[in-house]
């Protein structure tokens, strides 16, 4: 939520533009900036599938490991 917030703070309503050069050409993109609720959703979504994706191989790992063998490394 914090990572959100910042965000929201930084980059909403800001307008941004670029400048670039190709063969010759000075094309230049302008584009606003906007965050949505449909965004945050999912910003928040992809952080929970990478988290989950993240976490279980160790967790499969530690679920096949008999409880006393564990206890006995430590």
């Amino acid at each position: 939520m914090l990572g959100i917030l910042i965000v929201y703070i930084a980059f909403d309503g800001r307008t941004i533009s670029t400048i670039g050069d190709t063969l010759g050409n000075n094309p230049q993109l302008v584009y606003s900036l906007s965050i949505t609720p449909v965004l945050v959703f999912l910003g928040i979504a992809l952080a929970c599938v990478i988290a989950l994706i993240g976490g279980l191989l160790p967790a499969v790992r530690a679920a096949n490991q008999p409880v006393a063998s564990v206890l006995r490394e430590r």
